[in-house]
């Protein structure tokens, strides 16, 4: 499908409304139009984008959807529980650091959330980065034997992505490097992207690129300074304090 029958394909589209869109945040992997349920089907037309999202290539309601993700992970607050922490760790931090049991609970609270988050921003760049023009984002095994995060069908890229190399163990990077080596061989292009590491010490099969995330924003977005971009349309989300229901109405008008 060219680049003008997508558009108009998508134009034609309905969407979910804001309740369904809520609902898909646990499966952002399907394409937009899987949220739609009969009960709450209606007809969706895209408001003109505000001035503070620069990232119009990406389609508002899957904007919304992965913001929305990252917005409810900082609303997560964990508490620590006495079932899942180490009582003599727990001894030791509060006799070196000198804190009281309710300083550590509130420390311990905050490691736990930070975990999260941290976590969740790995999925974000994931998700924003499989969003790019052309791009598809892959379930696991979802293309045959090549098992990616991403798929380019008209240049025939697979894109595998990391938040860090170091979070890759051996046994994971051999699997890693095996379906990178069949990508290759099958004559496809293979992209291993780090969001936040320079380099990696471990080897790729030859011909894989291997890009750092502000490296792959520019390429997958075709421009430069997609990451000023998206750090600047994530930054106003959250200095404005905004609920899910602010991000819906001002990306969506719902």
């Amino acid at each position: 499908m060219d680049t003008q029958k997508a558009e108009e394909s998508m134009q034609k589209q309905s969407y979910p409304c804001l309740e369904c869109l809520l609902r898909g945040n646990k499966t952002l992997g399907k394409s937009v139009d899987a949220y739609m349920c009969d009960k709450h089907l209606r007809p969706f037309v895209c408001p003109p984008p505000p001035e503070w999202n620069r990232l119009p290539e990406i389609h508002p309601a899957r904007l919304f959807q992965i913001l929305a993700m990252l917005m409810k992970t900082y609303d997560t607050h964990r508490e620590a529980n006495d079932d899942t922490v180490d009582a003599l760790k727990k001894t030791v931090d509060m006799v070196r650091w000198g804190m009281t049991e309710e300083q550590w609970r509130e420390q311990e609270r905050h490691r736990r959330v930070d975990v999260n988050v941290s976590m969740a921003f790995g999925t974000f760049h994931e998700r924003i980065l499989a969003n790019a023009p052309g791009y598809r984002h892959l379930k696991q095994g979802a293309h045959g034997m090549f098992s990616m995060d991403a798929y380019h069908p008209e240049t025939r890229t697979f894109v595998e992505f990391k938040n860090r190399s170091n979070t890759t163990n051996s046994a994971s990077f051999k699997s890693l490097f095996n379906n990178f080596k069949r990508v290759v061989d099958s004559g496809n292009v293979g992209i291993y992207v780090t969001i936040n590491s320079f380099q990696s010490k471990k080897t790729l099969p030859e011909g894989v690129v291997h890009l750092t995330g502000v490296e792959a924003y520019d390429r997958f977005f075709g421009r430069p300074n997609v990451y000023d971009d998206l750090m600047s349309t994530v930054k106003h989300v959250f200095t404005e304090n905004m609920t899910i229901h602010d991000l819906a109405r001002e990306l969506l008008g719902l």
